[in-house]
């Protein structure tokens, strides 16, 4: 029995021993690192970093989340930037996105102070994704940093969006409400997602109705809209129908997709019969009446019919003209009623081109009508009736 004991006494020891003087092999996989992991030999789940296959760097720093500080910052750090060729570690970064190991996240701020670091902006994005305490002192010190380039803070705002931070809402409101550069504004506008307080509501309201970039008020009357605030109907609806900028205009149509509301379906409406020389704002509102559940929608897409086919349809088929194709959309929303609407649109045909009046004649040949689809200049036969 003491001979037993001895040996297995023997044996832990030789275990130890081995554990101590772990023998970390030249290449490592997935595989490998949940073995090693198993194991408690994080020598070699280290060794993961330095792979040349990014899957393997970014789930050997998934992994390391896991093992005690002391086993993982130092390897961490060593590979997650090089000073000597100014890079930084993508793979490395994305494995450590859901982690709150700011030990960890802490190894990429010095490069954002390399002055010659690569790509920057993709470096503060992705640290803007991470859960590390000790990134909002750094973009924060970004985004007030008005000699930084342009897109790096607004990279940096991006990575706010949604702070309760007290000092990163102030910056913002600061920037929005004074920044020369309209892309800043935008960018502060955006960020200052989901603040509800009065003096972050003020500024993004003002910002809707005072200030001179289309870009800026259409950001923030993005922000607006899910503030849910008494004044928003009117705002979105008046930008709809008023705003000189076409991204202003397509940003207010685009606050009411899905919407089920009878309200905003109609000022949809409104919109729908007015005149857009747009192309993109006309598609962001076909889009929209097509993803609202509400009747009033549908019905929209059926009575509009003349109104776009004498409005935007000269040469070119509606196919053809960015945000005319409304005959498709109807039928994409509600193709139960289309032999009614293409029926009923056909009784109002007098002032149409004749392309307005093929396509809604084809389509409504298409739902089982019968109507005359008559050939158009350019066409083969042009003069001639196609069905009698």
């Amino acid at each position: 029995m003491r001979k037993v004991l001895g040996a297995l006494a023997l044996a832990i020891g030789g275990l130890s021993v081995l554990s101590a003087c772990e023998m970390v092999p030249a290449h490592v996989e997935p595989r490998d690192i949940d073995d090693a992991m198993a194991r408690e030999l994080f020598k070699t789940v280290c060794k993961g970093l330095e792979m040349k296959d990014d899957d393997t760097r970014r789930y050997a720093a998934e992994r390391l989340t896991e093992v005690p500080e002391e086993s993982s910052t130092e390897c961490t750090c060593e590979y997650a930037w090089s000073p000597e060729k100014h890079t930084w570690d993508e793979a490395i970064l994305e494995g450590l996105q859901s982690t709150e190991r700011d030990d960890l996240v802490q190894c990429f701020l010095p490069a954002l102070d390399d002055p010659a670091i690569e790509d920057k902006k993709g470096l503060i994005a992705a640290l803007g994704r991470t859960r590390g305490e000790s990134v909002l002192p750094k973009l924060k010190g970004i985004v007030a940093n008005s000699g930084e380039d342009v897109e790096v803070r607004t990279t940096a705002l991006k990575g706010l969006g949604g702070t309760k931070d007290a000092e990163a809402v102030e910056i913002m409101v600061k920037l929005l409400t004074s920044d020369d550069d309209e892309a800043i504004r935008a960018a502060a506008a955006s960020a200052l997602v989901g603040q509800v307080d009065q003096p972050v509501v003020d500024a993004l309201v003002g910002a809707v109705t005072e200030d001179d970039s289309g870009v800026v008020r259409a950001a923030a009357l993005k922000t607006v809209r899910g503030l849910n605030l008494p004044e928003s109907d009117e705002m979105i609806c008046r930008a709809m129908l008023e705003d000189e900028s076409p991204e202003v205009r397509s940003q207010a149509i685009l606050n009411y997709k899905g919407t089920k509301r009878d309200e905003a379906v109609a000022c949809l409406r409104k919109k729908a019969f007015q005149v857009e020389e747009d192309p993109g704002v006309r598609a962001s509102l076909m889009t929209v009446l097509k993803s609202s559940p509400n009747q009033g929608s549908a019905d929209i897409l059926c009575d509009a019919i003349p109104h776009y086919m004498k409005s935007y349809i000269e040469d070119s088929s509606p196919e053809k003209v960015t945000g005319a194709d409304i005959c498709q959309a109807q039928n994409d929303r509600d193709w139960e009623r289309s032999y009614e609407c293409f029926e009923k649109a056909l009784r109002h045909r007098g002032a149409w081109s004749c392309k307005g009046q093929q396509y809604v004649a084809a389509w409504f040949r298409e739902v089982g009508g019968k109507p005359y689809v008559p050939r158009c200049k350019g066409d083969e036969g042009y003069g001639e009736v196609v069905f009698q």
